[in-house]
């Protein structure tokens, strides 16, 4: 996957599993874990000592009230909108994502494998996010190494999914993941 992801051009890669950062054939590779989280009992247990060097930490909302607390948690680098929890992100929740300065993750993966209908949906509450002036970070969700896209090919589907220019959308895969990472100080 390292190898591919170098081949495509990228730099840092985030990868579950791992514990900490390492380099591996010249690219960065940091830790990441994800959370899914249906209650904020659960969300404060999990994430207890979750927080390590080089590890990215991603929370995936279940409920609203959730969604609220995890956005001011500062062990929680990014939270994920998926299928299962797009009615979650209203205004509301830019509102509060947007005071804490918690960016907005989605997956290039879910977007591009989803029917018409949650496309639009993902549209939609992107547009809301981004008008919001809340950074989004599209990450590449790849779990085999076909599902790993070009980042030019990622930024020209998102342009015109959002009516974007080309750089803008070029930063929601590049500049705006960047700025998470080195707040990780890696």
């Amino acid at each position: 996957m390292v190898k591919e992801g170098k081949r495509l051009g990228y730099r840092i890669i985030a990868a579950e599993g791992l514990n900490e950062a390492t380099v591996i054939e010249g690219v960065k590779v940091l830790g990441k874990i994800v959370f899914e989280l249906s209650g904020i009992e659960e969300a404060r247990r999990l994430l207890a000592g979750s927080k390590k060097s080089g590890v990215l930490v991603s929370a995936v909302p279940l409920t609203v009230e959730t969604a609220r607390w995890i956005a001011h948690d500062r062990r929680v680098d990014t939270i994920v909108m998926t299928s299962r929890n797009i009615s979650i992100f209203d205004k509301k929740q830019a509102s509060v994502m947007k005071y804490y300065g918690k960016p907005l993750e989605v997956t290039f993966t879910e977007i591009s494998k989803s029917g018409e209908e949650i496309v639009g949906q993902f549209a939609r509450k992107l547009r809301l996010i981004l008008g919001k002036n809340i950074p989004v970070i599209v990450s590449s969700g790849a779990r085999e190494i076909v599902e790993y896209q070009h980042p030019m090919v990622v930024s020209s589907f998102l342009a015109k999914l959002l009516g974007l220019d080309l750089k803008t959308a070029m930063s929601l895969i590049s500049l705006n993941p960047y700025k998470v990472v080195s707040k990780l100080g890696v």
